[in-house]
């Protein structure tokens, strides 16, 4: 399975209450936006959200909604970052991500706000 056959299946695992929080991004972004949507899971420990909004920060990247819960002790996280003032690709975004999710435990996937909305547009 190739990777982004792989986020793709991640993303249909997320539970329906983080969809619905993000219900604000439900309308087609505009094609110049520079949104995207991140999801963390992985075994809950103490640094997690500290860790990945540092991270986000240092490339200048604005975290627009987050929404953070624990469930049966698994960390999920799910955000809406604003890139367009960063000088990172999201391609660039997406290896630093895998880096920090091996060091953090946790699995941090990232895709493009119009191709999030896509997916689950009814």
């Amino acid at each position: 399975m190739n990777k982004s056959n792989k986020s793709c299946m991640y993303i249909r695992q997320v539970p329906s209450k983080f969809l619905t929080a993000l219900s604000l991004t439900s309308t087609i972004a505009p094609m110049d936006t520079m949104n995207v949507v991140i999801t963390v899971s992985g075994t809950d420990r103490s640094g997690i959200i500290a860790k990945v909004s540092s991270a986000l920060f240092s490339y200048n990247i604005n975290i627009a909604d987050i929404s953070q819960t624990i469930l049966s002790g698994n960390f999920i996280m799910m955000m809406v970052a604003d890139l367009s003032q960063s000088s990172i690709t999201i391609a660039e975004l997406r290896e630093k991500a895998d880096e920090l999710g091996k060091d953090l435990g946790v699995d941090i996937h990232i895709m493009h706000e119009r191709v999030f909305n896509a997916m689950h547009r009814i």
